[in-house]
């Protein structure tokens, strides 16, 4: 729920994704006017002042840093903010000996009255050493999964570690790992 004027809380779901959660709600309203004419309290009920209450304080995807217990936030660069993030990687990938992040997401399959989340192509951050990473276009890293992706796992092999990515409706992805030796020891994906 949200408030606008600063005093009426109204629900931010409409009427259809509301009444199929709590079907009861069509019959009370039985019109989408009479629904949006409507607040909180009046859609839900009088017992909705005890019932439990969570406020959102931060939307971005993060980092959890713990430090002997201590956790501290560190927000992902803007690169990744662009879409949820399903699947998450934490290794060395280019072989610098300095841990990278590779992170996917999307989300397709929403409600009628939800959009989805879907400008992420996936993305690779080289570890710079000290939790400081540099974000690498696909077309660089060769990672690329525009897709409603719900996972990853690094798989290592005799004599190749891969990156498997599953994506919802989808056949399987695989990329192969390839540390090249340059001097910037970019990542590689075939």
């Amino acid at each position: 729920a949200r408030y606008i004027q600063d005093s009426l809380l109204v629900p931010i779901r409409g009427r259809e994704c509301s009444s199929q959660q709590m079907p009861e709600l069509a019959e009370k309203f039985p019109t989408y006017l009479s629904f949006a004419q409507s607040d909180l309290s009046s859609i839900l009920g009088s017992d909705i002042k005890n019932a439990m209450h969570y406020n959102a304080k931060m939307f971005s995807s993060v980092m959890l840093i713990n430090d002997n217990g201590k956790f501290t936030i560190k927000r992902l660069p803007v690169e990744a903010q662009l879409s949820v993030v399903n699947g998450i990687i934490s290794e060395d990938l280019d072989g610098d000996g300095v841990k990278d992040i590779l992170l996917a997401g999307n989300k397709f399959d929403v409600e009628v009255e939800t959009t989805p989340a879907d400008a992420s192509p996936g993305l690779f951050m080289k570890g710079l050493g000290g939790l400081n990473f540099k974000c690498t276009k696909s077309f660089e890293s060769g990672f690329f999964v525009p897709y409603n992706v719900k996972d990853m796992e690094l798989v290592r092999g005799k004599d190749k570690v891969s990156i498997l990515v599953s994506v919802n409706n989808e056949g399987l992805r695989v990329f192969n790992v390839t540390s090249k030796s340059r001097p910037n020891k970019n990542m590689a994906m075939k």
